[in-house]
């Protein structure tokens, strides 16, 4: 009688493990992280013509992500259609960055949430629209 009891007990713990794992694994995959919209380019104008540096800064702002820790931007530039883009990579906490091209004639944004993992690593969620700005001189 006592080896039953316990062989039904162990059954009905190993069951509620299964179970524990399967039910983690799907909270884990419900847990990821919207692409953000980009919501405008604003032109920056510096108060004194040096610390602009050389070409056009642009502010670019974001819809807030729920449960990002920060946000990785990725700007391109492209002097004319025909040509390649130049990528460039940063970070931040913010809603907003300023981005500082060069004299050159299309811009392109993107950016992507990020928040921190279990084991301390950025986790990043997918890339958002990319806004496209096209210059004339």
């Amino acid at each position: 009688m006592k080896t039953a009891f316990k062989r039904i007990s162990i059954m009905v713990l190993a069951i509620a493990l299964v179970f524990t794992f399967v039910s983690a694994g799907e909270v884990h995959a419900a847990s990821k992280l919207k692409a953000p919209k980009i919501s405008k380019w604003k032109d920056v104008t510096y108060k004194y013509a040096n610390s602009g540096g050389d070409g056009e800064a642009w502010q670019v702002t974001w819809k807030k992500v729920k449960g990002a820790k920060g946000y990785q931007i990725k700007y391109y530039e492209k002097e004319d259609p025909s040509g390649n883009w130049y990528t460039y990579t940063k970070t931040t906490k913010k809603c907003k960055a300023e981005i500082q091209f060069s004299s050159l004639s299309r811009f392109k944004v993107k950016v992507r949430a990020y928040k921190i993992g279990k084991n301390g690593k950025k986790e990043y969620g997918k890339w958002g629209i990319s806004k496209v700005k096209k210059i004339s001189y």
